[in-house]
This record gives structure tokens, C-alpha cells and sequence, in this order.
């Protein structure tokens, strides 16, 4: 279970640390609490400066069973927390990671529960379709199958409860309908009166999607199926080993690149912690690390090279300290000495050393640009 904390020493800042991929929803309502009530709090000043906003750190992508749970991890954290320009995202490699290794390493086979396949494809359709992706309409059509396989596993039960949703499989936008729900109270929709909750400061930040959004019946019952139908639990949570075909790699390869470009404009910073990533994920090796794939400014003369990465606004950090026995300066000198040490298929060094020492000072003049200030 992830922990959600007001940091006092960095001053208005809510850093999440989160033990697995799907807790983004659950911190979505405090997140939105905390976040009104500190602001009111600043705006209440003498001197009222809109800078001292208050801004997150929120921990995600580092540790993931399938590279499309890991990049809907990062999707969800910024949609159900309003994520936005000097918010930071902790680790998420799963943003520079090279996807077709990863899934070659994993022998392109994930172990996950039916309704994480569901959800990932889902998703996956919906980015498709979002960044207007060309050359994917035949990948779109086999993942809407595999939409209906899952769904009509999970959901549709002929001899159960009679729903709406459960004799038919319902579209992938309605079920994205629903999945945008998730941030917002459950009990909210419980009985159907919707229009009778929301009196306490609690429950306007309960029922926030539903406001924005003009939600059928049919989703907000597939949204309350999604909490407290024991057999779609029941089916949903089964594992089983998930074949990623090659077609699917590639859309995730492509929403992959989509996503650096729509953080970068986006203004999102992505704060990296070398050790901690080398020690959890499964590319083991310093110089290997996605910081090189996410910003490589500098790192190359090659100006392809270059143009191929979006160049994010990054940083190097600790993660925790104490767990990991580190410090700022070996992080900056662990991911040094480690690209000084990197050789090509030739036995030549990969980078220039003058570069190197430029690249990581560039690196360091980001980490202090996103450090939260207050402003008088």
C-alpha cells in the first residue's frame, strides 16, 4: 500500500510512494483535498503569490509486470491527480525503457489478472486513437478482439443479475468512460442518487470526474460492477501468462514515444534515482540506464541521435537514502564513471568524457530548476 504525505521540508509538496502499479485512483480524492486546502491556505497570505502552488512527486514506473501497465500507471497518475507543468513524476522508466528488449527478455510473455489485460488493452486502444497514431487501424481491430474475449470473460454472465452491461459487451469508449471514474468515491454512485451527495468538502472532491464528464447509466453501472460485483472480482483477479505479440510491442513502442513528447510539453519533470532503478528494474547496468533515452542533449554529436529522443526535462536524484546508502554526488558520479566505462560493439568508448561532465551538469541545472521554492 503506497503512503500519501505532506512534505514540510520541501515546502508545499505531496510526495507518494506506491507499492504497486494501480493505486493512482485510490490517492486521487486526498490528493484533491490536500491540494484545495493548502492553496486556500496560501491564498489566505498578506501577500498572495501564485507561485507557491502547491506541486507533487509522484512515484511511478519503476516497477512494473508489463510495459503497457507501467505506461497506464504513469497515464493514470497524471489524469487522476491533475498532474501538470512542475509537478514531477519519481523514477518512471518505464518512459525510456527499450520496449523491445524488455519484451525480449521476458520472452514477450507477462503474468498478470484478466482485468489488468483488459484494462491495458483498453487503454492501449485509447491511446491509439488519441495521439491519432497512423498505420495502427488493423493493430486497433485485433486489440478490440482481445477487448471482447476479456470483457465478455469477466463481465458478461447470461444466468447472473441483470445489467445492462452483462448481456453485450460494451464499446472501449464506454468502458473508458467508466475507467476515468475511478478517481472519484465509489459510494458516490451506489444507490443512483448522485444528486444528493456532495454537501461536505469531502464529497465535492469525491464526485469530481462526474461533474466533468456526461456519464450514461450504462457507465456508471459498469463503474459499479468494476467495485462491488463479487464475480467480476472473482474472475478479474485470476492470473494467467499473457503472449505479447509483436503487433501489440509496437503500439506500445509508439504510445511510448507519444507520451515523452506529451510530457515534455506538458512541462512534467521526471526525476530519476539511479540506484534504486538499477537495483529494481531489469536492465542492471548503469550506463543502460533510460535517463540516455529520455534526455541525451549534449551526450552525442550526432545530431540524429539526438533528434530521435525528445529531450524531457529530467533530473537525478536519491530516491530514499537511507535504503539505498547514497547520496547526491554518487548518484551524479555512479552514472558518470558508468558511461566513461561504456564501449561499443568495437571496444571503443561510447561517449566522450568532456561530453559526459556537460550532459550531467545539464542534468544537475534541471534538478535544481525543479526543486519546489516558495517565492516571498
Amino acid at each position: 500500500m503506497g503512503i500519501l504525505k505532506i512534505s514540510k521540508d520541501i515546502l508545499y509538496s505531496i510526495k507518494v510512494e506506491r507499492g504497486d502499479e494501480r493505486e493512482e485512483s485510490v490517492f486521487k480524492e486526498a490528493y484533491v483535498k490536500d491540494e484545495k486546502e493548502l492553496n486556500s491556505i496560501i491564498h489566505q497570505n498578506i501577500v498572495i503569490n501564485k507561485s507557491n502552488k502547491l506541486r507533487a512527486t509522484y512515484h511511478v514506473g519503476e516497477d512494473f509486470l508489463d510495459c503497457a501497465d507501467g505506461l497506464r500507471a504513469i497515464d493514470e497518475a497524471i489524469y487522476y491527480l491533475d498532474l501538470t507543468h512542475g509537478d514531477r513524476l519519481g523514477h518512471a522508466i518505464v518512459l525510456g525503457i527499450d520496449i523491445f528488449e524488455w519484451y525480449r527478455k521476458k520472452n514477450n510473455k507477462v503474468h498478470l489478472t484478466k482485468h489488468d489485460i483488459l484494462d491495458n488493452i483498453a487503454w492501449l486502444i485509447m491511446k491509439l486513437r488519441e495521439y491519432n497514431i497512423e498505420g495502427t487501424s488493423e493493430t486497433v481491430e485485433k486489440l478490440t478482439s482481445l477487448y471482447n474475449k476479456y470483457y465478455t470473460e469477466i463481465y458478461v454472465a447470461m444466468d447472473s443479475e441483470d445489467y445492462a452491461t452483462n448481456s453485450t459487451v460494451i464499446p472501449v469508449d464506454n468502458y473508458m468512460e467508466a475507467w476515468k471514474l475511478r478517481g472519484d468515491n465509489p459510494e458516490v454512485y451506489m444507490n443512483g442518487d448522485i444528486e444528493s451527495y456532495g454537501m461536505r468538502y469531502w464529497d465535492r472532491c469525491d464526485r469530481r470526474e462526474r461533474e466533468k464528464l456526461e456519464i450514461s447509466k450504462t457507465v456508471i453501472e459498469l463503474y459499479r460492477r468494476y467495485h462491488y460485483d463479487n464475480r467480476v472480482k472473482h474472475i478479474g483477479y485470476k492470473k494467467e501468462v499473457f503472449k505479447v505479440e509483436m503487433y501489440m510491442i509496437n503500439a506500445i513502442n509508439q504510445v511510448q514515444k507519444c507520451m515523452q513528447d506529451e510530457l515534455s510539453m506538458k512541462g512534467i519533470a521526471i526525476e530519476c534515482n539511479p540506484s534504486s532503478n538499477v537495483l529494481i528494474s531489469n536492465f542492471a547496468r548503469y550506463d543502460k540506464h533510460p535517463i540516455i533515452n529520455m534526455y541525451n542533449l549534449g551526450l552525442t554529436i550526432d545530431e540524429d541521435k539526438a533528434a530521435q529522443h525528445t529531450q524531457m526535462f529530467v533530473s537525478i536524484n536519491t530516491d530514499d537514502q537511507g535504503v539505498f546508502d547514497t547520496l547526491i554526488e554518487n548518484e551524479f558520479a555512479l552514472m558518470g564513471i558508468a558511461l566513461e566505462k561504456a564501449k561499443d560493439e568495437n571496444g571503443k568508448p561510447l561517449y566522450n568524457q568532456a561530453m559526459i561532465y556537460d550532459w550531467l551538469d545539464r542534468i544537475r541545472k534541471m534538478g535544481i530548476e525543479q526543486s519546489f521554492k516558495f517565492i516571498n
